[in-house]
């Protein structure tokens, strides 16, 4: 059986801190990765997507606000939203 290479600690939350410029922190939007996963998972997705893919695509639509995220998880929003 082949050996496997030990996971990066810390590669979601690198890609998850990149949308942080937006005025969202870091623990928000690992909440909205969390949730992308879940929702992958439960009620399917796209063919050839894979599930950090469409997790990650939940982050980058929440945090552009454009897609249909930001009403997904509105109760994410909150009114502790940095301005830029």
């Amino acid at each position: 059986m082949p050996k496997r290479k030990p996971r990066r600690k810390g590669s979601i939350a690198k890609n998850v801190a990149k949308y942080t410029k937006y005025g969202f922190s870091a623990s928000t939007l690992t909440k909205v990765y969390k949730r992308g996963l879940g929702a992958y998972y439960s009620s399917g997705s796209r063919a050839g997507v894979s599930a950090h893919a469409w997790a990650m695509g939940r982050v980058r639509s929440f945090a552009t606000g454009k897609g249909k995220a930001r009403k997904a998880d509105s109760d994410l929003l909150g009114r502790k939203r940095r301005r830029r």
